[in-house]
């Protein structure tokens, strides 16, 4: 199986599992005989970000999946790559080396009030949640498979280990735990050259969090923004059980390999 180098570790095709992880880029390819990135060139906007599907403003996420998609597809470094890592590097916080959610929009983390039948979490209405994981993780992973900036790396990779003592990660500094979440972190991490034993806690935490029939729960991501006079609200739909199988191996190891196997076959026989 081709080998796709990364910075600090080396990913085969198989474990960027691309066609589940970010199975959303897939809404950008043209049908029938045009090649498969073509239709994505048009996207880009003159600040080197993507977005589709409900996110009405320059989402960094979309990005950053987008970037992993070109990867698997084997696309050269280009002018459309370069702006896009642009882009990402100058959502990166120089503070602490958290990810803004958007370049044209102030994040607000959770809005006031319920919102899709969920209760308002006090720590975004605090503000807390404006440092997101999701954001973070799928931005390192893109900056570790095309090569960015090793200070922007090294910032996101800081972020992500600092706040989060317990090697375990959850939506955003000191909330509970998730697997997706964990899971994300970690793929980003060993792309950037983390050991895999300093993430032990984390491997052992999606073993003991998978279910009977080799699945985690899926997670929805929701988040807000202010653009001009609008709050808008955003949902990521994370595959958990692909991220954490995809995590597991990567860890490494013979319980964390059985894990992930047992994910594989649940995601195989669920499609």
């Amino acid at each position: 199986m081709e080998s796709r180098g990364v910075t600090g570790s080396v990913i085969d095709s198989e474990r960027f599992a691309v066609e589940r992880l970010f199975a959303t880029a897939g809404d950008f390819m043209d049908s029938g005989d045009v090649p498969a990135d073509r239709g994505l060139l048009g996207r880009q906007r003159s600040d080197g970000s993507v977005s589709w599907g409900d996110h009405r403003f320059n989402g960094v996420e979309e990005t950053a999946r987008l970037l992993l998609a070109l990867k698997a597809i084997g696309r050269p470094r280009d002018c459309f790559i370069e702006l896009a890592l642009q882009f990402l590097s100058k959502q990166i916080r120089r503070d602490d080396g958290s990810v803004r959610s958007s370049s044209d929009a102030i994040d607000q983390g959770w809005p006031e009030g319920p919102i899709l039948d969920r209760a308002a979490n006090p720590h975004f209405l605090e503000g807390v949640g404006i440092r997101r994981t999701y954001p973070a993780a799928l931005t390192l992973i893109a900056l570790a498979a095309w090569g960015g900036a090793l200070r922007d790396i090294d910032l996101v990779k800081g972020f992500l280990l600092n706040e989060f003592p317990s090697g375990m990660w959850g939506a955003f500094p000191e909330s509970e735990p998730r697997p997706a979440y964990t899971a994300a972190a970690c793929f980003a991490l060993i792309a950037a050259g983390v050991p895999r034993s300093e993430l032990k806690p984390a491997a052992a935490y999606l073993r003991s969090a998978q279910r009977r029939d080799g699945h985690w729960p899926k997670e929805e991501d929701v988040w807000s923004v202010r653009k001009s006079t609008s709050d808008l609200i955003s949902v990521s739909r994370i595959d958990t059980t692909a991220w954490c199988s995809t995590a597991l191996l990567m860890l490494g190891g013979p319980r964390n390999g059985r894990a992930a196997a047992r994910a594989r076959r649940y995601l195989k026989y669920r499609t």
